[in-house]
């Protein structure tokens, strides 16, 4: 066996293993992800190798499907979230994209030309697929995932699968080394696949798209949701402000009443009560914007109420330079995720929930409360949740930052959780 062959098959296995990857939903962060994939594909790649030397091309053609594709399955096994069908879906487009690019240079080889050739096609073929599948493919497919029932990634299986024993029967026994006949089959066949996948992506896109929706649906729900929430605590707020200046009006006529009659110590003794009442306000207040003020202090009220220590820093002006409510259902929603998190932790000190708002040339805005030490980002280094009913609030404020053109920066600084935001403000 020469080295073309062992370069040949680095480069398929190489391409396969990056295809995996890229429509994997990782259960680990990409770093690890990156990691366990590389030494299983310098493990399986080096055993392959072997055994074309122990047993020969011919005979280790015929066990391919079990000692490259199957151990890739086991080895994705461990690191997709999802598993059954949609990974051997995962599987199978691996294949199909490593016939794609293979059998133009195969049948050029067949046709007298230089091997070097076949290796330069498969290079040229290799890149830009492999970023279609990444920057257009992925998303599409990660979108329709969760959508799709075991009945319809059966089917979608199916046509891959179909070409896959085509391709193994005709091609990777030899066979179609003697028989041109065999390469046009294959080719094909390998048509229709590419046009299967164009539906198969077409499908995806759809579902992407409702997905989209959806989720647009969700978080104008729950923007509407808090929206009542903040008008409800606005409308507490107001109530609040009534008894006291109800109560004041009766004081300030007991006391003017009492000085008419004479009485003043009486009406120094109702004056002192008036004081002890009034002297501290009740309502915590936050910054110079009375309606975030007001949110702040109902959704902060739940984290002291968890035992947290509330620490709240710098001031946010009055005027500000983005839609105030947009804004107070950032603070909501980066709120009740953080007391989601504190949730989590023992009770104790170890509670912290920390804002600071910065008012210069851009309005910073930090949010940072105390977790247990596990976060998941995706490839945007934006948290991720795979909780039922948890998510839509980090969806809702990567929105208002698009929205509004601010800058988001998520990050974990020993036992807190930092969101960071940047607001520009109009020139």
């Amino acid at each position: 066996m020469n080295g073309w062959i062992i370069l040949r098959y680095l480069l398929l296995n190489a391409t396969g293993f990056t295809v995996l990857f890229i429509l994997c939903d990782r259960k680990y962060a990409v770093k690890k992800t990156l990691a366990i994939l590389g030494v299983g594909f310098a493990v399986i790649t080096a055993v392959n190798v072997l055994l074309q030397y122990a047993v020969g091309l011919e005979l280790w053609g015929q066990l391919f499907p079990f000692t490259t594709n199957i151990t890739g399955l086991v080895l994705m096994f461990f690191l997709s979230r999802n598993r059954g069908l949609p990974l051997l879906f995962n599987l199978l487009t691996a294949i199909q994209v490593g016939g794609i690019i293979s059998l133009p240079g195969i049948a050029l080889t067949y046709l007298g030309g230089a091997v070097w050739m076949d290796i330069l096609i498969r290079l040229v073929l290799t890149v830009p697929l492999l970023f279609w599948l990444y920057r257009a493919f992925r998303p599409a497919y990660l979108s329709a995932l969760p959508l799709l029932g075991t009945g319809s990634w059966g089917l979608l299986c199916l046509m891959p699968l179909s070409f896959y024993i085509i391709f193994y029967l005709l091609l990777m026994n030899g066979e179609a080394t003697l028989n041109p006949l065999y390469i046009a089959v294959i080719a094909l066949a390998l048509v229709m696949m590419i046009a299967a996948y164009g539906l198969i992506f077409f499908l995806f896109c759809k579902y992407s798209q409702e997905a989209s929706l959806k989720n647009d649906r969700d978080i104008l729900n729950m923007q509407v949701r808090a929206l009542y929430n903040q008008v409800d605590t606005m409308r507490r707020t107001e109530e609040q402000i009534r008894l006291y200046r109800h109560d004041m009006r009766h004081y300030t006529m007991n006391i003017a009443s009492l000085l008419r009659g004479g009485d003043i110590e009486a009406a120094l003794r109702f004056v002192d009560q008036f004081h002890d009442k009034f002297k501290e306000p009740s309502i915590p207040h936050y910054g110079s914007n009375p309606t975030i003020s007001a949110i702040l202090s109902s959704y902060l009220e739940r984290a002291q109420e968890m035992g947290a220590r509330i620490s709240f820093q710098g001031d946010l002006p009055k005027k500000l330079p983005c839609d105030e409510i947009a804004l107070a259902t950032v603070f909501s929603n980066a709120i009740e995720n953080a007391c989601h998190a504190l949730e989590k932790l023992p009770e104790g000190d170890g509670r912290r929930l920390e804002i600071v708002c910065v008012n210069g040339p851009q309005l910073v805005i930090e949010i940072a409360n105390a977790f247990d030490g596990y976060v998941e980002f995706d490839e945007n280094h934006y948290p991720i949740t795979h909780e039922n009913g948890h998510g839509l609030g980090t969806k809702s404020i990567l929105a208002f930052a698009k929205d509004n053109g601010a800058f988001l920066d998520y990050k974990t600084d020993g036992s807190m959780f930092r969101l960071r935001i940047l607001i520009n403000k109009a020139d």
